[in-house]
């Protein structure tokens, strides 16, 4: 696969404790949402499920050949009630993606829907893959 992540952070899980204890602990976590990566003859795209989110939430930022995806977002009290387990926890993330060199940069695109940012990597004219053709002979 051509793109690669460069970085990853994975929920720390106490594995000493029991199922009762683990449903009771509260420790914050940066959790890593999940993402597909497709790709077809004209471009890569990436989908990251981000549910819950805004798309001002989003930072999409690229810097020589690396695109890093972050988002950063408070999450809201809820009034009185006490927190005994979270397992939400999009509000904050960062992960980083290599370009591949058959990627025009200067196209790349995002949108958020539905819980879905997609952002699309098309690929320079002459990486697209061309339809097959027949030479003739002279």
């Amino acid at each position: 696969m051509l793109i690669i992540r460069k970085h990853s952070l994975v929920p720390d899980y106490d594995t000493e404790r029991d199922e009762l204890s683990r449903f009771f602990d509260v420790r914050k976590t940066m959790c890593m949402p999940a993402i597909n990566v497709y790709e077809n003859g004209q471009e890569y795209t990436i989908e990251v499920a981000a549910p819950g989110l805004k798309k001002e939430d989003f930072s999409l930022d690229i810097e020589r050949d690396i695109m890093e995806i972050s988002s950063s977002r408070e999450m809201e009290q809820t009034g009185d009630m006490k927190v005994l387990r979270q397992e939400f926890c999009y509000e904050g993330f960062r992960r980083k993606f290599e370009i591949p060199d058959s990627v025009d940069p200067d196209q790349i695109n995002a949108t958020y829907d539905a819980g879905i940012l997609r952002i699309i990597l098309p690929k320079k004219e002459e990486a697209r893959e061309k339809p097959p053709r027949t030479i003739g002979i002279s």
